[in-house]
């Protein structure tokens, strides 16, 4: 659907939740979903290149890269699942812009052929790099989800096997995820740890319920440990987190 509002003010309303359910329902009417199973939303928008003579459900989702001006690249429509096709475009144009003031050779872009953080070398095995006692599901997690960069993890939690015990039971975020999260990728806000670099199964899906209230605070303290917050600043961002939550990924009624 058209959205005409502010790009900051995006979020599921209920007519968009009921409608995803009536389709699932239609799709595998053997296994309807009651509308009390779902946990939490998500929306975004998806910028179209503009043909004032087509309605929307009839533009492309193709991108455009462009030179609008001298050293301006510009990037126009795409979509999420060809983000890395838009960035390799984007940058041999840009590339070769400069290749070309400076009489030099231009490089082609490296994302066709490059792995993603974690996908070089082995992941962690054996009892040399997982500490014994981690709850398997830790281990699991850690692995599918940081790959090869797992071992700083578990690294930690040999050092201080308290950081590897999750917050709540059955959920298998840890002290020692959100220490990495701090030191190694730059998170400074509770809500940009919880809801951008945690798994979304682990908060997004749970913060209406008290498990996910303590995920929450658990992680807020680590992050006041690291980052030197006072006990007001700590409050402050698991409130500014929850506001967070309601208005971007709650389930609307």
């Amino acid at each position: 659907m058209e959205h005409a509002g502010s790009p900051d003010d995006v979020h599921a309303d209920a007519s968009e939740v009921d409608y995803i359910l009536t389709v699932a329902r239609e799709t595998f009417p053997g296994s309807p979903i009651p509308r009390e199973r779902v946990l939490s939303t998500w929306a975004g928008l998806r910028p179209l290149l503009d043909r004032p003579d087509q309605p929307m459900e009839g533009l492309s989702r193709d991108f455009r890269i462009v030179q609008e001006a001298p050293g301006v690249v510009t990037v126009a429509g795409g979509k999420l699942t060809s983000c890395r096709r838009m960035a390799e475009a984007a940058v041999d144009l840009a590339s070769s812009i400069l290749a070309s003031r400076f009489g030099r050779k231009a490089d082609a872009c490296i994302t066709g052929w490059k792995l993603f953080p974690g996908a070089e070398g082995p992941t962690p095995r054996g009892d040399d790099e997982v500490p014994q006692g981690l709850d398997p599901a830790v281990v699991r997690h850690l692995l599918a989800t940081y790959g090869s960069r797992a071992s700083r993890i578990l690294a930690r939690i040999a050092r201080n096997p308290s950081a590897g015990v999750p917050f709540v039971p059955g959920c298998a975020a840890t002290p020692a995820e959100v220490a990495h999260a701090v030191e190694n990728e730059g998170a400074v806000r509770l809500a940009d740890l919880l809801f951008r670099r945690l798994h979304p199964h682990f908060v997004e899906a749970r913060l209406a319920r008290t498990e996910g209230k303590t995920v929450a605070e658990g992680a807020a303290r680590v992050m006041a440990a690291w980052l030197g917050w006072s006990e007001a600043r700590r409050a402050q961002e698991v409130v500014a987190a929850l506001a967070e939550w309601k208005r971007d990924f709650s389930v609307p009624v």
